[in-house]
């Protein structure tokens, strides 16, 4: 009975997923989208959906700043 309370969770309006399908280059809702290897998110807002080169470019500068710290470097200071 979870699954089903789970899965009813999941279509209600306020649980509503937003992807940007790589195929047809635009934000689509959960019921629309197609495989997951063609797919970025799931986002909370089709706004969200749209703007996800924002959000990427975003969490892979975090992520690079992270990598230099661990790696005892100052973040974006040039290598040698």
């Amino acid at each position: 009975m979870s699954d089903d309370l789970s899965d009813l969770s999941r279509r209600s309006p306020a649980a509503e997923q937003w992807w940007w399908d790589l195929a047809k280059g635009r934000a689509v809702r959960d019921d629309e989208r197609g495989p997951d290897r063609g797919v970025l998110g799931p986002y909370p807002s089709r706004q969200a959906a749209e703007a996800w080169r924002d959000s990427h470019e975003a969490r892979e500068g975090a992520w690079d700043d992270e990598d230099e710290r661990w790696e005892g470097e100052e973040p974006d200071a040039p290598r040698s």
